[in-house]
């Protein structure tokens, strides 16, 4: 797929002109402290500010939920927009031309024709289930106690029992390669026809509010399939959309949680109840970009899925989606026989509301599964629960979380603290690489859990390289060789000696373009935002402490390892390492 890109040069212009803090203030009551601004931050509840902005560099960030970037993140994340619609907004806003060199994709193109044809086609599906022909339809949603509100609120539809009906009205206004493109009509032998026929009409709209698509129930038993959706194309890409989210989104950021259900009436009926955060896949299961789409909006995915084999399983799945996007996942747990439609119906609205606030967390939930299906009084069976929960505990990247699970697990599955320990130590190790034979500094990443707090050396060093890299380059240098991992702005420190090395500038922009990890680019941002009056001759000695603190750190390694009788068969290497770092540290000290 081909997307829209924008020059540099538009960009730079883009950015200078649309000033973060004018823009950020229309959402949020800031108070200047400094040359920095504060309030509370709009992406999680809070009593004490903990959102900052600043001016210079263009950069908000907050310590709170980590949320933060520049201005068209800022509006990205707050309007629900895509990366190029929110560009394209605050361009219109602060009259900055788009250029017309700019690479339009063929979906961009195609999807501007065909948008008009689907919303044309969503009036006429409404326009049908009120008239006496969408009886059917209207009797069969009716019948489900759906209130007439709800119904206009999803924009409800109905496809009559013919072949050409919505084909016929929509040849009004629009050529037929365009309905075709839209997905509502099939062509056969005889020419075309309509896709949905006999039909309960969902139409689903995009995160903007768009019709992107329909979902098709039935409305005779003998029909198949049950549900019918609309194929993909230029307009929607299933894996990429979700049921409900142009409604959801606000309570999404406000409750700081979205509820995940599986299907369309799922969501109507938890409509029906007055919680308006729920979204569902359409017609397939739950995949990472939607997830993605969740995790802009908010921290927690609560799922709510039906109770029966096939629900258990598409839990199971998505639970191990979301905490690869380090969200926080809780489940609530159906009875065997219910869905969210069915429960809110016998049930009632306060039941409901009071099992998604009691949701429970997906390792509680994934234990009890797990002990359910396996004979946890067999050793055989012991060892099965243990290793179902592994894949699920292994993506919990905070090492202190996923250790505080192993007494729960082990009580729920009847097993040993620490043999259960021990088994979730033996497959994490297998899931990382291979130690180095060799006892030399492995250049590695550490996880963020093993890192240490920023250090001020760190803080005044990337500070001072932000405002001008040419400044502290032979200070930078000082740091060349050095494992950094184990710093906490170790992989920016190390793309700023990149930076340096090329002998360039380094913005914050392109600074965090070339992090990969969104925990390097947070603490970027943590220390942009910070308010600070730094002198270029101090960045020699924050580079020499830091690399004290580095050797230091290497030398205790050393000796750990010689005391445990870890070293190599190449002792003397070793010890010679150790008399070297020893020996610099002193010099090192004598300097500070």
């Amino acid at each position: 797929m081909t997307f829209t890109t924008f020059t540099p040069s538009f960009m730079d212009e883009l950015k200078s002109r649309a000033d973060i803090v004018s823009v950020v203030s229309e959402h949020v009551v800031l108070k200047k402290v400094g040359r920095s601004h504060k309030g509370l931050c709009p992406f999680h509840k809070e009593k004490s500010p903990s959102f900052t902005v600043r001016a210079d560099p263009p950069v908000f960030h907050c310590f709170g939920c980590g949320a933060g970037g520049d201005v068209v993140e800022f509006v990205k994340l707050k309007e629900g927009l895509s990366f190029k619609d929110a560009i394209e907004s605050l361009a219109r806003r602060f009259g900055v031309p788009i250029p017309d060199s700019r690479e339009e994709s063929p979906e961009d193109r195609q999807r501007g024709e065909i948008e008009p044809v689907l919303e044309a086609a969503a009036r006429q599906y409404e326009q049908f289930f009120w008239a006496d022909t969408g009886r059917k339809a209207r009797e069969y949603l009716q019948g489900r106690k759906f209130s007439d509100k709800t119904l206009r609120f999803i924009r409800a539809g109905a496809a009559r029992d013919s072949w050409n009906d919505v084909l016929n009205a929509l040849k009004v206004q629009f050529r037929e390669e365009l309905i075709e493109m839209a997905g509502l009509a099939i062509r056969g032998q005889r020419g075309l026809y309509d896709r949905f026929r006999n039909r309960a009409i969902f139409p689903i709209l995009s995160d903007r509010g768009r019709v992107v698509a329909f979902g098709a129930r039935a409305l005779d038993p003998a029909d198949e399939p049950k549900y019918l959706n609309s194929p993909e194309g230029p307009a929607y890409q299933k894996s990429r959309t979700l049921y409900g989210l142009s409604w959801a989104k606000e309570e999404i950021r406000k409750t700081g949680r979205a509820i995940v259900m599986e299907g369309y009436l799922d969501v109507a009926r938890s409509i029906e109840a007055g919680e308006t955060s729920a979204v569902a896949p359409c017609g397939t299961a739950l995949t990472s970009q939607q997830a993605k789409l969740l995790k802009r909006l908010a921290p927690r995915a609560v799922l709510c899925f039906d109770g029966d084999a096939a629900g258990v399983k598409a839990t199971k799945r998505s639970i191990e989606i979301f905490l690869d996007e380090k969200m926080d996942v809780r489940v609530v747990a159906l009875e065997t026989g219910h869905d969210p439609d069915t429960f809110i119906r016998e049930k009632g609205r306060e039941p409901f509301l009071a099992r998604i606030e009691a949701a429970e967390p997906a390792i509680e939930w994934l234990a009890k599964v797990a002990a359910r299906e396996h004979d946890i009084e067999s050793p055989a069976g012991k060892a099965a629960y243990m290793n179902s929960l592994l894949p699920a505990l292994a993506r919990i990247e905070s090492g202190v979380e996923r250790a505080a699970w192993i007494p729960r697990i082990s009580q729920i599955g009847k097993i040993d603290p620490i043999a259960a320990s021990e088994e979730l130590a033996r497959s994490l190790g297998s899931r990382q690489a291979v130690r180095p034979q060799a006892f030399t500094p492995a250049i590695r990443t550490a996880s963020p859990a093993a890192r240490q707090e920023l250090t001020r050396s760190e803080v005044w060093l990337v500070a001072l390289a932000l405002k001008s890299l040419p400044d502290v380059a032979d200070a930078l240098a000082e740091l060349d060789g050095l494992d950094l991992s184990s710093l906490r702005a170790g992989s920016v420190l190390t793309a700023l000696l990149r930076f340096s090395e090329a002998g360039g500038e380094a913005s914050l922009g392109t600074l965090q373009d070339a992090l990969p990890e969104d925990d390097d680019r947070r603490v970027l941002r943590e220390i942009a935002v910070q308010d600070l009056e730094v002198e270029a001759s101090s960045a020699r000695s924050c580079a020499l402490s830091l690399r004290r603190l580095l050797l230091e750190r290497r030398l205790t390694e050393i000796q750990k390892a010689i005391v445990k009788g870890d070293p190599p068969q190449d002792i003397d290497a070793i010890l010679e390492e150790k008399t070297r770092i020893s020996r610099e540290i002193e010099a090192l000290r004598s300097v500070s």
